[in-house]
């Protein structure tokens, strides 16, 4: 898009606002320590029911119920019991998940970061402001500039622990003064999300509850569950709650990044899925399912603005040239115009201004094209089992690591490989337009945003439906291109699936992160539905509130009741009327053309690349930190080599239950034995190859260097999964092990 800017503008110092508001199901900490299944295994590799484990957190409860009640009773002048009206009326459930996780929000945009100060529990409250210059950031603060700006605002949930003990030192503590303090502060991280700057710049401002990428193991807390499962997961693994379960971002796929840059969503099977198991949690396609699953994810409610304000500049774009015949296209310019200026209805309901119409989009010439055209009536088939299946030596694994299961044509498998090409903002790569790929180019370019991640999605899922190949084999959904707006990015495009009179099991996916969410779901981050996108026609949104949650409990979800959509082809009109607009067939390719996925030695050899890129630059970290000192960095493989292997084991598995049918359980027991005389606090990553750097501001972004104990070890461990076209699923397990007690 080419934005319309007044000429030799120039904007007064300005400054970025960022309002911590409050957090919802932040994980706590298990103080057992243990986490992972309720089994271990004995010398000679049997399985055995660990039936110690409950009973000891039952008695790590009760004594930390006696001792919040002591504490209480210490801090208050009358006792506990003055500060109630009976004993039976304290909160013990509360006031534990107050005193396990001391939540703090840290805010990083480029070289600027703050923080917020301590706050309590698992539902957190800060209304705290911060602030950030940003005439400093360029000398060059035009509109134009400040679209172009590739900076993301990252907001990081970190639990801030207080150490009891001597022996360490922690950031701007040299290790002799810090042995002589008690009480050191450690901050662990828990997620992160991020929001794009030029978001903000054109909203003005953007508010509501972000989900945050929670990793798929959280070593050392326990995660909320959903409904079905009431309490706190613990486990070690299951600190990441996602809206699905499985893959990376949609119910039961795992968490991973966000495509600004934070880490991608979990799915609908569950990277840490409702269960505890890491990803265990069966794949799910139901809106109910998932509305369970999303209930137990982590939120923080963020507000973020411009002080002063700023009017965002005009990013509608005419249609100059186009690639469709001239009635087509004085036919959407007075679409267009009717939608964008349309006013309610006769009731005087106020205008939707911030509502997303489109008709037609530029291609990658240019010329723009009815937007229809880039959905195929018969979808495109997404790659197959065939591509891993070679027949000289080294093969690839397939992500399922089982060479006999190979890559399903699934729902699972399709939205696992779109939501792993790495995301690309079109404005921000090309300046000054926004380009739609058709899915040939975007899988060439191995690159794209809302668009080409939605449109690809689209046609997996119609090659399904027309091959038989849905879930239940059912034939009657319908599939949409969603266009609208969405929190943090702005003007997005998601994919719904629809199912006629039935709008409540509507479901809205995010293909860029493979999330999925139920439209009954009120944390869904779709906000306003614009447009209805199908291979023959669109449909404008006329309806006062276009949140999916509305749509679907009100019937505004059937796209045939003109009094809530505007078609731009009227339905009654005649095939006449119809052919005299020249609209071509799909611009998409019949058949997409995939590169195999890269061999066993080649994801071997960027795996070792990657670990030691990560040890180098770990060890430039903590240099940087504790100045002169010269301390040594310490993994814990150079110890116990077999550590390392367990490591490497547990990323295989999350990867391989993000695609599996029959997801398996993480077996954690063997990590634990590996470290009994050590304290872990680790988490695992989980992106799309794009270059080194990026790895290394996710792994920087832990804060794991931060440490400063004299005797800390640090857990280290990447596995690369191939896919087709040169893509690649990267996995760390990165964190630290401390000496018990300290």
């Amino acid at each position: 898009r080419r934005p319309v800017l007044t000429a030799n503008s120039r904007l007064t110092p300005q400054r970025l606002l960022i309002q911590v508001i409050e957090a919802r199901n932040v994980p706590m900490r298990d103080k057992s320590g243990r986490g992972g299944q309720d089994y271990y295994e004995d010398d000679n590799g049997r399985r055995r029911q660990d039936n110690n484990r409950r009973s000891n957190q039952r008695q790590d409860f009760e004594a930390d119920d006696q001792e919040l009640l002591n504490e209480m009773a210490r801090t208050s002048k009358g006792g506990a019991a003055d500060r109630f009206d009976f004993d039976e009326d304290i909160d013990l459930v509360g006031l534990r998940e107050r005193s396990r996780v001391s939540p703090v929000i840290k805010i990083s945009f480029r070289d600027h970061e703050a923080k917020t100060a301590p706050a309590e529990g698992t539902n957190a409250r800060w209304k705290e402001t911060i602030t950030m210059p940003l005439e400093d950031l360029t000398s060059d603060l035009t509109p134009q500039r400040l679209l172009e700006m590739n900076d993301n605002i990252y907001v990081s949930l970190f639990d801030e622990v207080r150490i009891k003990q001597g022996n360490a030192s922690r950031r701007g503590v040299s290790g002799r003064d810090a042995g002589e303090q008690e009480g050191m502060l450690e901050q662990r991280y828990l997620g992160q999300l991020s929001i794009p700057f030029s978001t903000v710049y054109k909203a003005g401002r953007v508010e509501g509850f972000f989900k945050v990428m929670t990793p798929d193991v959280t070593m050392g807390y326990a995660a909320k569950r959903g409904k079905k499962n009431s309490g706190y997961d613990s486990s070690s693994q299951g600190a990441s709650r996602s809206a699905w379960a499985g893959i990376g971002g949609i119910p039961g796929f795992g968490g991973g990044n966000t495509p600004s840059g934070g880490g991608r969503p979990s799915s609908p099977r569950g990277g840490g899925g409702d269960d505890g198991g890491g990803g265990n949690a069966a794949f799910s396609t139901s809106a109910q399912e998932l509305m369970i699953q999303g209930e137990s994810a982590t939120y923080l409610k963020v507000m973020c603005t411009l002080d002063p304000h700023l009017p965002a500049p005009n990013l509608d774009v005419d249609i100059v040239q186009a690639d469709e015949s001239g009635k087509l296209v004085r036919h959407a310019r007075h679409w267009l115009a009717k939608m964008r200026g349309w006013h309610g209805d006769k009731d005087g309901f106020e205008s939707r201004e911030d509502r997303v119409f489109e008709a037609m989009v530029p291609n990658m010439h240019g010329e723009h094209v009815f937007l229809s055209r880039y959905l195929r009536p018969a979808g495109q088939a997404p790659p197959s089992d065939s591509l891993y299946r070679w027949e000289e030596g080294g093969a690839p694994k397939p992500p399922s690591g089982d060479a006999s299961y190979g890559y399903r044509q699934d729902v699972a498998h399709c939205a696992r490989f779109v939501s792993m090409i790495p995301f690309l903002d079109d404005f921000k790569a090309f300046k000054e337009y926004d380009m739609w790929c058709t899915s040939g180019q975007f899988l060439d370019i191995l690159a794209g945003d809302w668009g080409e991640h939605a449109v690809l999605l689209w046609n997996y899922f119609q090659w399904l439906k027309v091959n038989g190949k849905w879930p239940g084999n059912r034939d009657d959904v319908i599939f949409y291109l969603v266009i609208g707006r969405a929190i943090p990015e702005g003007h997005s495009v998601y994919v719904m699936q629809y199912y006629p009179g039935d709008p409540r099991t509507a479901v809205f996916w995010n293909a860029c992160t493979g999330h999925a969410y139920g439209a009954g779901d009120p944390r869904c981050p779709l906000q306003d539905v614009g447009c209805l996108v199908t291979p023959d026609n669109i449909y404008g949104n006329t309806q006062r509130d276009g949140r999916p949650q509305v749509l679907s409990q009100s019937g505004g979800l059937d796209v045939t009741d003109a009094s809530r959509w505007q078609p731009f082809f009227n339905p009654k009109m005649s095939k006449d009327k119809r052919d005299a607009f020249r609209v071509g067939a799909s611009i998409q390719e019949p058949v997409l053309d995939y590169l195999r996925p890269a061999n066993d030695t080649t994801c071997e050899e960027l795996q070792e690349q990657l670990e030691e890129l990560i040890k180098t630059h770990l060890r430039g970290w903590r240099e940087k930190l504790r100045q002169s000192r010269g301390a040594k960095t310490k993994f814990t493989e150079f110890m116990k080599i077999e550590l390392r292997n367990r490591l490497a084991e547990v990323l295989e598995q999350l990867e391989s239950n993000k695609v599996s049918s029959n997801p398996k359980p993480i077996d954690y027991s063997r990590i634990r034995q590996q470290t009994n005389d050590r304290e872990l606090h680790a988490v695992t990553l989980n992106f799309p190859y794009t270059d080194t750097e990026a790895v290394l501001d996710k792994i920087k972004t832990v804060g794991a260097h931060e440490c400063m104990h004299d005797d800390v070890q640090y857990l280290l461990a990447v596995h690369v999964a191939p896919y087709p076209c040169g893509i690649f699923s990267v996995w760390v397990y990165y964190g630290t092990a401390l000496p018990i007690g300290r």
